[in-house]
């Protein structure tokens, strides 16, 4: 809900309950005064009559509003007050009047004094109170909604600009700075804060993207010489098998070093979105190379690779992070299958899935895109892998889904 709306719902909900309490204390303020000087009416009239007969001596009538008869009784009873129905000939139906019954001794003569006048229902009342309090109110709220729209408009005008300037944001940029003439003090501490705030962003972004890259370059060099020396080492004839095997475990360890120094370097850079570029590649084509890669290391293990993938299926995404994509996803089903199986690989325009036999997994299987997380403590993999396979569908919008069911593995991407 905007805050316009907002700000107007609260002005109905509490103009509405202003205006029922007002009403409510408006028909009680006008019912007693209408019944305190309905029996004043009554009373007066009461005077004026009593006044004519001391001067005259006639007695005047008018019903229903007057009735005045001789009684025989010399108690004199106190004035009765009451409300009563009556009908009117005039008018031709049953009406409500106050009525003033008082008894009162005139020289030898008591008479009955029947005096009454029309008596306003309290229904008609509630009902003008209600038309005019409604009619106020509905005048008074499409007024608020007018000025509201007419004033926000001016005063937020700012606050649109402050989020255009924002959309526009981008961390590769080397200086942004929110620019919005306003005298609206709230706004230029927003603009103050806002620029801070992007200022220190763009300084973290840059620091964080010089280190990764100088990262890269600094570690990756001196495991390639290591690598070499190590490779050099091993080929030596002379070499004793006890520190062959050495130089294999040392080897094996400089390998597993680097594919780990990769990983994490790939994840930095997905998690600050260093892939801004992107094209329209051929998915059939890069999984199909990713796969031409793995059949040596998958014939090693005599496990086989079962292709059912279309042709033409197009996206638009960063290339090197499709092949990344591809590429972890087939390795990490060849890696986890026993031998003899078979990994099926199937693609088409809709979906990525593959599916392979692997160890029996209990657990929730989406922990295994968790960093580091290896259902097997005792394997040789990085457990990054599957991080680095959700990190890309999350930023291009692929919804991933694990599956496992009796040892089978089923992994779905839908493109």
């Amino acid at each position: 809900m905007k805050l316009l709306q907002k700000t107007n719902k609260i002005y109905l909900i509490l103009s509405a309950s202003a205006f029922l309490i007002g009403g409510l204390i408006l028909y009680l303020v006008i019912s007693v005064y209408l019944d305190s000087q309905l029996t004043e009416r009554l009373n007066d009239t009461k005077q004026r009559i009593i006044a004519r007969i001391k001067s005259s001596g006639s007695l005047w009538e008018d019903p229903p509003f007057v009735q005045i008869r001789v009684i025989e009784t010399t108690e004199k009873g106190s004035d009765i007050v009451s409300d009563t129905l009556i009908y009117d000939a005039s008018e031709k139906e049953i009406l409500p009047f106050r009525q003033l019954k008082s008894d009162l001794t005139i020289g030898d003569k008591t008479y009955e004094f029947l005096i009454r006048d029309d008596l306003i229902e309290k229904s008609d009342i509630l009902a003008v109170i209600t038309i005019i309090t409604g009619t106020a109110l509905v005048v008074l709220l499409i007024t608020l909604l007018i000025i509201n729209r007419m004033l926000s408009r001016r005063i937020w005008k700012p606050f649109y600009s402050i989020i255009s300037d924002l959309n526009r944001f981008s961390q590769d940029e080397t200086e942004f700075i929110i620019n919005s003439d306003t005298d609206i003090v709230e706004f230029q501490e927003l603009i103050s804060e806002l620029n801070n705030i992007t200022g220190k962003a763009i300084r973290d972004y840059q620091l964080l993207k010089r280190f990764t890259e100088d990262a890269s370059h600094e570690i990756q060099t001196p495991l390639s010489v290591i690598q070499m020396k190590l490779e050099s080492f091993i080929q030596d004839p002379d070499l004793k098998e006890s520190q062959a095997d050495l130089i294999k475990n040392a080897l094996t360890s400089v390998h597993k070093l680097s594919r780990l120094t990769k990983s994490l370097l790939l994840l930095t850079k997905l998690d600050s979105r260093q892939f801004p570029y992107t094209t329209e590649v051929d998915l059939s084509k890069i999984l199909a190379s990713q796969i031409d890669m793995l059949r040596d290391p998958a014939k090693d293990k005599s496990v086989f690779i079962e292709e059912r993938i279309d042709p033409g299926c197009l996206r638009t995404v960063n290339p090197y992070l499709a092949e990344s994509l591809f590429l972890n996803l087939v390795s990490n089903a060849v890696m986890h299958s026993p031998d003899n199986e078979t990994v099926i690989i199937e693609l088409n325009s809709i979906q990525l899935m593959i599916t392979n036999k692997g160890p029996a997994f209990s657990g929730d299987p989406l922990k295994l895109f968790e960093r580091f997380y290896k259902a097997d403590r005792a394997s040789s993999s990085s457990g990054l892998g599957l991080s680095i396979v959700k990190k890309i569908c999350d930023l291009y919008d692929f919804r991933i889904n694990y599956e496992i069911s009796d040892q089978i593995h089923k992994i779905t991407i839908k493109l």
